[in-house]
């Protein structure tokens, strides 16, 4: 026993080297460094002995058993009887960990990772690593605080409506939401082992959810894992045989894992379905097609309706997920977890682009509905015009533009809306700055009379790629840009310029483009200097609006 001993602090000894310096020399050195580390230490020979361990380890060990218990933690004491004492009365309730099944997996494998939930509440990662002698070396990493940011997130996550599923680089479930186990019919503890893919995908092999035969199981099993396995899968639809659509899609993570996604999409495609239904019959007869036309515009309020309740659904989540990102990122900063700044950074930029979308769909829907409230009031366009350069600076400074903006002193006040103009030129100041790289921005902002009215100008001009006649005719159309090489290489919705020329026309206004290739574009939206509430609410269905005055 003693030899065995010795080897294995000869082994601890060359294990606690660093940077090729020369070992530890004596016990006195190994105790002092093992007691140095943060996390609790402990140490069995080859026949399963204790050899030493840490006063972290102590302590963990003593506040999960007892004291009295504790002072069996001698060396020469049993690996089986410390390990059954620690899980069978220091573990949580909850925790329902299977010792014979733990004991197994380690005789068979090299090492054994576990996460333990201890009666105190304290969470511990428990990793086993064998030594070249037949000891085994353990170390237990206290991940607390860890496991509450997961419970957070996790309540963040069950607030979502569609499956979400995130997984190691190993492909095992860490993370799944509410949506995905009721999805699957996956009891809320089978994420607790962190099962595999091949797992998950197996739980309902009998079922007949997939519709495939047993001979030809493994073929579909191992087609699956290796599509998961090489990257990322676009978004595609799947009907299962309970006749449920599903759009399912699998996004590689940065640090290698995957993200599964399953979006029921079993409504829509009913709607979708209708929709052509009517279509087949308006070319029936005349008598049927005017039948159906009003079937559709009614479904085509429908959803508008749809859109405008949906934006709002998906935007409670979402400022849930942006502002617990923000907290976890300020935690991370605070605590010096530099790993967790870059990827929460990622997240709040993602969910911010994405509420800056839903917004944009909710304003189109609002539109087509017939929803729209402006609220009238003095607007300074000097004063408007300031703010709305300092808000486009950083926009112009991503793409290394310069940005220039002329306004006359005398250019006094208007009465509109002051949000929905903002609106207007901040898309168009968006626009022309993210078409332009290194060149120059410009907002002209002047006043004139015609037609008998006064009238004030918003030109955005840039030098940046310009368009083309057949590029132009489409530019204010809804979800759609210049061409779908732009789409690609610039991003966005389409949706910006639409909604602001609908919103210029809306109040009496328009908004034009002047455009070459290569040599930028201006856009120049014009609105009256008093929006006149009369012409509101007319037989134009885009001004089919209400507004308030305010005085």
């Amino acid at each position: 026993m003693a030899t065995k001993a010795a080897a294995e602090h000869t082994r601890v000894d060359l294990l606690l080297q660093r940077d090729n310096k020369a070992p530890l020399k004596s016990a006195l050195d190994l105790s002092e460094a093992i007691e140095a580390i943060s996390e609790g230490f402990v140490l069995f020979d080859s026949e399963d002995r204790l050899v030493l361990c840490n006063e972290t380890y102590r302590r963990y060990y003593t506040d999960a058993v007892g004291h009295e218990a504790a002072t069996r933690l001698v060396p020469g004491a049993s690996y089986e009887n410390i390990l059954r004492t620690f899980f069978e009365r220091g573990l949580s309730p909850d925790a329902a960990l299977d010792v014979d099944g733990y004991l197994k997996r380690r005789r068979d494998r090299s090492g054994v990772s576990v996460e333990l939930h201890l009666s105190s509440g304290v969470w511990l990662q428990s990793t086993e690593r064998r030594t070249q002698v037949g000891g085994v070396v353990a170390v237990y990493t206290d991940i607390t605080e860890v496991k509450q940011r997961e419970g957070e997130l996790n309540a963040v996550l069950d607030t979502i409506d569609y499956g979400i599923c995130f997984m190691g680089r190993d492909l095992r479930a860490r993370v799944a939401n509410r949506a995905f186990r009721d999805l699957w019919g996956f009891p809320d503890d089978f994420f607790d082992s962190r099962p595999t893919l091949a797992e998950m995908i197996g739980y309902n092999r009998h079922t007949g959810l997939y519709g495939v035969p047993d001979d030809q199981w493994e073929d579909y099993l191992s087609g699956r894992i290796a599509a998961v396995r090489a990257g990322a899968i676009a978004p595609f639809e799947w009907t299962r045989p309970d006749g449920r659509v599903l759009q399912y899609q699998c996004t590689e993570l940065p640090n290698g894992g995957r993200m599964l996604t399953y979006l029921d999409i079993t409504e829509m495609k009913r709607r979708e379905q209708r929709l052509s239904e009517l279509v087949d019959e308006l070319a029936a007869t005349s008598d049927e097609a005017l039948q159906a036309r009003d079937q559709a515009m009614e479904a085509n309020r429908t959803k508008s309706q749809f859109l405008a309740n949906m934006s709002h659904e998906l935007r409670t989540p979402l400022n849930a997920i942006i502002g617990i990102t923000e907290m976890l990122e300020e935690d991370a900063r605070d605590d010096a977890l530099d790993d967790y700044i870059e990827p929460l950074e990622r997240v709040s930029r993602a969910g911010t682009h994405l509420l800056h979308l839903i917004n944009e769909v909710l304003d189109l829907s609002k539109i087509e509905a017939g929803r729209i409230e402006f609220h009238i009031e003095a607007i300074d366009i000097a004063e408007l015009t300031e703010e709305l350069a300092t808000t486009a600076q950083p926009l112009a400074d991503q793409k290394g533009n310069r940005l220039a903006v002329r306004c006359p002193e005398e250019s006094g006040t208007m009465h509109g809306d002051p949000t929905r103009v903002r609106q207007i030129v901040l898309n168009l100041l968006s626009n022309a700055c993210k078409f332009t790289e290194g060149g120059e921005v410009s907002l002209a902002v002047s006043r004139k009379r015609t037609r008998g009215k006064d009238w004030i100008q918003f030109a955005v001009a840039d030098t940046g790629i310009g368009m083309t006649p057949e590029q132009q005719a489409k530019v204010f159309e809804e979800f759609a840009q210049a061409d779908s090489s732009t789409t690609r290489k610039y991003g966005g919705t389409g949706l910006g310029l639409a909604i602001s020329r609908r919103f210029c026309r809306m109040m009496g206004g328009d908004i034009e483009l002047v455009s070459e290739p290569g040599a930028g574009s201006t856009f120049t939206a014009r609105l009256p200097v008093i929006l006149d509430l009369a012409q509101l609410g007319g037989n134009d269905p885009e001004r089919s609006t209400t507004a308030r005055t305010n005085d």
